[in-house]
């Protein structure tokens, strides 16, 4: 089924002012004819829609609805995908993308186009996961064969020459639908094989305990309650040590709400503890008075200095592995030029390493699938920065993703999991090891809003369910993966703190455990328990 058509506004994703933007005797377009069930749709729910160049850089430019078609107008030329959410029966209204295509004055037909892509990305992935030589009786290979060959039938029931009818949408929505499935399936796949030799090899060691599953302790709250539910059910705490938090007036520190959970995780539970981000640039996370320096980049550097300083000295004894920079590449709080931020980063990596030599030292990448180049061009694509660490040598021991869906924000789109484990398999190339520092969905639907930031769901709109089962999908994806080292949950209750998202924590603000609460205590419990037959966290915590 598309989704029900609602009153269209030009998107905001890409050119935010058209008249700005638009050029006289423009490169050729895209343009991509839509239907609905009575024929070729009047209105279109523009939703989290971007353009998406080659290596799946994000680029600027205009989607817009004119006489059925959806016209992709890119500021540059090169061949160019299309990606929005788009409502399916199999998965929900999640995120899907087009092939990259030549600009054309011929329309191609979405629907088909999205289609093309998923069948494409299966056979990519089936032969990076050593998948393709399943029987021909296996539920994945037989979703795909019947993708295939549905989709061959939508291609030649058109009329040609860009004449499409409601045979050939329908018979290319049939085709996605399929293939949605068995990618779906081959995810999983790849991930509980991988999962259970990883889980095989822990057990054979004598007293393993691998610290693969923590959660985030916003200094907002301290219970006993609380601590015991993170003492049951995690291997880690993450301590965020907001510098908003930390010193929310030049040279005012508030060091006690962080000490308590600090303090508790060592002396108590003998949990480690992960510290940071130092540095975050993520909005929200600066104090207002740091901002004064925003020109200044010289000062600015030496106060991010002199605060990892303060902070890494005060905590050194009990935390093992730094956060240190987050945010700093998508320059939304501060506009860095690419040298000042790479300099940044060096800047207060290097000064981690001198106080405490020891602790392993972490760069976060915040918008894995960089959505916030489509708005600001001064953003630097979390790839591209990930490269830029890599070729100048900066001595960090892994790179950090934060992955957040179901938020209406750039970056919180809902993503099926064969798209999430194909974007954590990019950051593979990198050759570090690679740490979830921060993943979340809402157990409720979010606040209305803008329309264009409609992040969709998975399965169902978001529930405590679907927020559950996400939570033990997600851990089995992520940890199924060799370079993986572990995953933080961001939140452990709701707050309304900055860089916390709304929502995304297993326990109520009224002190309620969620059913991603239980969910992550069944995960916690198979990861770390006797060795089953076949370890599955999502079948076996369902």
């Amino acid at each position: 089924m598309l989704m029900p058509a609602h009153k269209l506004a030009p998107t905001r994703f890409g050119m935010t002012h058209r008249s700005r933007l638009r050029r006289k005797n423009s490169h050729p377009m895209l343009r991509f004819a839509v239907f609905n069930q009575d024929g070729p749709a009047t209105e279109w729910p523009i939703h989290q829609a971007y353009l998406v160049a080659t290596d799946g850089a994000v680029v600027p430019g205009e989607i817009r609805l004119e006489d059925g078609h959806l016209v992709c107008e890119r500021q540059d030329e090169g061949s160019t995908a299309l990606g929005m959410i788009y409502r399916t029966d199999t998965l929900g209204a999640v995120w899907l993308q087009t092939c990259l295509l030549p600009a054309s004055n011929r329309p191609y037909l979405f629907s088909l186009e999205l289609a093309r892509h998923r069948l494409m990305q299966f056979l990519v992935k089936a032969e990076q996961w050593m998948l393709t030589d399943l029987p021909a009786d296996d539920p994945i290979t037989a979703g795909f064969e019947q993708a295939r060959a549905t989709f061959t039938r939508a291609l030649v029931a058109g009329g040609g020459a860009g004449a499409f009818n409601i045979e050939q949408a329908r018979l290319s929505r049939e085709a996605l639908e399929l293939a949605l499935r068995a990618g779906e399936m081959l995810a999983e796949r790849a991930a509980n094989s991988t999962l259970s030799a990883r889980l095989a090899i822990k057990g054979e060691v004598a007293g393993a305990r691998p610290q693969w599953f923590g959660v985030g302790v916003a200094p907002d709250r301290f219970a006993e309650p609380l601590c015991n539910v993170v003492a049951e059910s995690f291997d880690f705490i993450n301590a965020p040590m907001r510098w908003t938090d930390l010193e929310p007036e030049e040279g005012s520190f508030a060091f006690a709400r962080t000490d308590r959970w600090v303090e508790w995780a060592v002396l108590r539970a003998r949990l480690p503890v992960v510290g940071g981000p130092l540095i975050d640039f993520r909005p929200g996370c600066t104090p207002d008075w740091l901002h004064i320096w925003e020109h200044d980049y010289e000062t600015l550097r030496d106060l991010v200095f002199e605060h990892i300083k303060l902070v890494v000295t005060r905590y050194r004894k009990a935390v093992s592995r730094w956060t240190v920079v987050s945010g700093i590449h998508a320059n939304d709080s501060f506009t860095l030029t690419l040298e000042q931020v790479v300099d940044l980063t060096r800047t207060a990596v290097l000064a981690v390493r001198k106080l405490q030599p020891s602790a392993r030292i972490t760069i976060e990448l915040v918008q894995p699938w960089s959505e916030s180049r489509s708005e600001n061009q001064a953003a630097i694509p979390a790839r591209l920065y990930a490269e830029l660490l890599q070729q100048v040598e900066i001595d960090a021991d892994m790179l950090g993703l934060r992955v957040h869906m179901g938020q209406p924000i750039l970056g919180g789109v809902s993503r099926d999991m064969l798209s999430v484990s194909d974007m954590l398999d990019t950051y593979a190339a990198f050759e570090k090891p690679l740490a979830i520092t921060a993943v979340s969905a809402p157990s409720e639907p979010a606040a209305p809003g803008d329309e264009r930031l409609d992040p969709g769901y998975i399965g169902e709109p978001w529930s405590e369910q679907t927020q559950a089962a996400w939570l033990s999908r997600f851990v089995t994806c992520a940890l199924g993966k060799p370079y993986v080292t572990s995953v933080c949950w961001q939140s452990l209750y709701d707050v309304d703190s900055p860089g916390e998202l709304p929502m995304g924590g297993l326990v109520t603000a009224q002190g309620v455990p969620k059913q991603a609460m239980n969910r992550a205590r069944a995960v916690h419990k198979v990861l770390q328990g006797p060795r089953p037959e076949t370890p599955d966290p999502q079948t076996t915590a369902s």
